[in-house]
């Protein structure tokens, strides 16, 4: 009986690696499963081809400016000069987007 996730299994030496195929939507973590999920670290051009939208508008989402454009900066792991992502942080994140426009609707 075949898993939604499948891996491959590569060999490198006398060692055997399992590595994940490429996922389809349905297999990916949504806001109901991601307490589930294993932690998914994203690349910024990973995450902007998750949301669909282009890695600039990643990095300028990340940038902390109170007050000025975003309160809310989108959460990111900074391992020296690279940016990584955490998809659930994300996910929390784009829950809190969408609570504020729709208070900021009603208001």
């Amino acid at each position: 009986m075949a898993t939604a996730i499948e891996s491959v299994v590569s060999k490198r030496g006398d060692t055997e690696i399992a590595e994940p195929r490429n996922m389809s939507r349905a297999d990916r973590v949504t806001p109901e499963t991601a307490s589930e999920s294993p932690t998914e670290i994203l690349t910024p051009q990973q995450l902007a081809d998750r949301l669909q939208v282009k890695p600039s508008w990643v990095y300028e989402q990340t940038r902390s400016r109170s007050g000025v454009r975003n309160a809310d900066p989108l959460p990111h792991i900074k391992m020296g000069l690279y940016l990584r992502f955490d998809w659930r942080d994300v996910l929390g994140w784009l829950e809190r987007q969408k609570q504020r426009r729709e208070r900021a609707k009603n208001s």
